[in-house]
C-alpha cells in the first residue's frame, strides 16, 4: 500500500529512533526522495525498488529467469525515480543497494564511495554505462544490472576482485574484454540475450566460474578453452548461431545442465 508523503516521513522518523538497519522503498510511486533519509546513517540495506516473490517467497528473477527471453517489466515492484540524490551518499553504512524498477539512465559517482557495498541491484532501468567509479567498491561481491541499455564491460571492472556473481543478461553487450578474467572470484555470470559474437579463450581463467550463461547471443563457435572451467555445473549457449559441439565439452566431469537448443 502507497503511504502519503506524512506517512512516509513518520516512517522515517520511526527508521531514526528506533536505528533502523533496513528501509524498504519499493512500490511507492515516489518521483523523489525525501531528503531526511540522508540522516539514517545506520542504515545497512536501502530497497527503491526489487523483483517480485512468488508464492514459495522465492524471487521471480532468479537463474530460471535470468536466461529467458521474458518481458521483466512485471516482476518489479519499483518507483518512478529518475536520479539519485548525492546526499545518500552519507548512508556509509549501506552493504545492500536495490534500484530496480525506476527510469535511472545512469549510476552516479558517489555510489563509489559506498566502501562497505557488498550488493548492488539495479534492474529495469535505463542505464547506458557501467560507471569507472563502481571499480572503488572493493567489498562488492553481487552486481546485478540485468534489463539496461549497456552496451559494454569497462576494463576496470576487472578491479573487483571480491565479485562473486555478475549479472548482465538483457543488455545490448557486443563483447567479453579479456580484463574479466581477472575477476578470480567469479562464480556466476550472467550475459544472456546481448550481442555478444565470441566467447575469448580469456575466460578459461576464471576457474571458480560454476554456472556461464551466455542464452540469445550471436555465438558461432565453443572454444575448446571452455573445457579449462571444471567446476562449471550449467552451461547455457542456447539460441545462438553454433554449428557443433566440440569434443572437450566432455572434459567438464561436474557439468549438469548444458543448453544447447535453437542453434544451427
Amino acid at each position: 500500500m502507497m503511504m502519503t508523503r506524512d506517512e512516509l516521513l513518520a516512517l522515517i522518523d520511526r527508521a531514526a529512533a528506533e536505528g533502523w538497519t533496513e528501509l524498504d522503498l519499493s512500490g511507492q510511486g515516489l518521483s523523489e526522495l525525501p531528503e531526511e533519509i540522508g540522516q539514517l546513517t545506520q542504515l545497512e540495506r536501502l530497497i527503491l525498488g526489487k523483483g517480485k516473490k512468488d508464492k514459495d517467497g522465492h524471487q521471480e528473477w532468479g537463474d530460471t529467469f535470468v536466461n529467458s527471453q521474458q518481458p521483466w517489466g512485471p516482476l518489479t515492484i519499483g518507483n518512478k525515480l529518475a536520479d539519485l540524490p548525492n546526499w545518500l551518499a552519507n548512508l556509509t553504512n549501506l552493504r545492500h543497494l536495490d534500484l530496480s524498477g525506476n527510469f535511472f539512465t545512469k549510476i552516479p559517482d558517489w555510489v563509489g564511495q559506498l566502501s562497505k557495498l557488498e550488493t548492488l541491484i539495479a534492474f529495469t532501468n535505463q542505464i547506458k554505462e557501467i560507471p569507472d567509479s563502481l571499480a572503488k567498491l572493493t567489498t562488492l561481491t553481487h552486481l546485478y544490472l540485468i534489463n539496461n541499455q549497456i552496451e559494454e564491460i569497462p576494463e576496470n571492472l576487472a578491479e573487483l576482485t571480491t565479485l562473486t556473481r555478475l549479472y548482465l543478461s538483457h543488455n545490448q553487450i557486443k563483447e567479453i574484454p579479456d580484463s574479466l578474467a581477472k575477476l578470480t572470484t567469479l562464480t556466476h555470470l550472467y550475459l544472456s540475450s546481448n550481442q555478444i559474437e565470441e566467447i575469448p579463450d580469456s575466460l578459461a581463467e576464471l576457474t571458480t566460474l560454476i554456472h556461464l550463461d551466455l542464452i540469445s547471443n550471436q555465438i558461432k563457435e565453443i572454444p575448446d578453452s571452455l573445457a579449462q572451467l571444471e567446476r562449471l555445473t550449467r552451461l547455457y549457449l542456447s539460441h545462438n548461431q553454433i554449428k557443433e559441439i566440440p569434443d572437450s565439452l566432455a572434459q567438464l566431469e561436474r557439468l549438469t545442465r548444458l543448453y544447447l537448443s535453437h542453434n544451427k
